[in-house]
């Protein structure tokens, strides 16, 4: 099995995804590739290769529109048993003054055609798994919301201390300190919290005096194992992100994998991918009715999380693929040229 993820990332939200699964293969083989336009050419794929591609457009290109990695897997996939692709993304929107609003079209035909070429595709939103519809006819799609990439507890812990948790890449730390405002540190002072802020420095120096002015613990990286002690500890977790995109973010999951109650900075209302406000996260501009039954929507975060753990989304690709194999091999008994293409 060759697993494709982007290729200079030493780490991030694909690259550690991708990771996750390779690991968690019960010792079957499967190789990470980290595949460039400028390595395209020598890369090699045998009859019996099951491909997974881990897609985000601006993992493979600069402008997010990889028209490379398409031509190259159209190429690959005649000799491939089966191309499976996990959508992590699909087209950037924009204004007309970004380049990303000029590219959107070739980015949605480059998602549109993985999609048509895949055997078998996932993504981590319902709204985009809508979209992928209309160019895939049949049950060859499903909804995984992204996994936590930084470890699963097995069980719900309900020994909980008075923490709120900021976790994440150092701007989308920054974001979420400046939406929630001087307001974040009025409600922790009123309840009694403690604000743990994990990951690399932020770089705005501003925001760095404020948090140390507001006695805010900044842990700075830190080893998986310890960012699983400390969520498992917290009580809340905040964080700066759209609910109808929330499925895709590996923040988000944590938070989830580990109980904690998500307070989500989100102008957008209502349920996405099986989340309520109330139920399995508060909103921030509510969060002090949250502060009574946090537990009880940590709880059931936790409970959310389980449908699509790491372990599920290892058995969905193994199931594929396994399908995959056994069509092959019913056509080579019949004497045909077995192309997984076909299975369309």
């Amino acid at each position: 099995m060759l697993h494709i993820v982007v290729p200079d990332l030493a780490h991030g939200g694909v690259v550690d995804y991708g990771t996750q699964i390779t690991q968690h293969l019960d010792g079957r083989e499967a190789r990470i590739v980290r595949l460039s336009e400028s390595k395209a050419a020598d890369w090699q794929v045998g009859a019996q290769d099951d491909v997974y591609l881990q897609f985000s457009g601006y993992g493979y290109a600069r402008r997010g529109a990889p028209l490379w990695l398409l031509q190259c897997l159209r190429d690959r996939k005649r000799r491939a048993r089966s191309l499976g692709v996990y959508f992590h993304e699909l087209y950037a929107m924009a204004p007309p003054w970004r380049s990303s609003f000029w590219l959107s079209p070739v980015q949605r035909y480059i998602a549109a055609s993985l999609a048509r070429l895949s055997d078998y595709w996932v993504t981590n939103r319902e709204g985009s798994a809508r979209w992928l519809e209309r160019f895939t006819p049949g049950d060859r799609g499903a909804v995984l919301p992204i996994c936590s990439t930084i470890g699963e507890p097995t069980s719900y812990s309900v020994q909980r201390k008075p923490w709120l948790v900021v976790f994440g890449t150092p701007g989308l730390r920054e974001k979420a300190y400046a939406s929630a405002g001087p307001q974040l540190f009025e409600f922790s002072a009123a309840s009694s919290l403690q604000i743990h802020d994990i990951g690399a420095p932020i770089a705005d120096a501003r925001t760095r005096e404020r948090l140390a002015e507001a006695g805010v613990i900044a842990h700075g990286r830190l080893p998986e194992a310890e960012i699983t002690a400390i969520l498992q500890s917290a009580t809340f977790g905040l964080l700066e992100y759209p609910l109808a995109y929330v499925g895709k973010s590996s923040v988000f999951a944590a938070l989830a994998a580990n109980g904690v109650c998500p307070l989500l900075i989100a102008d957008d209302e209502g349920a996405a991918d099986g989340l309520v406000a109330g139920r399995q996260f508060e909103y921030w501009a509510r969060a002090n009715s949250a502060a009574g039954h946090a537990p009880q929507i940590g709880r059931s975060a936790w409970e959310w999380y389980q449908e699509h753990r790491v372990e599920v989304h290892v058995q969905h690709w193994l199931a594929k693929v396994g399908v995959a194999g056994r069509y092959c091999q019913g056509l080579e008994e019949a004497g045909e040229h077995a192309r997984v293409g076909s299975m369309k």
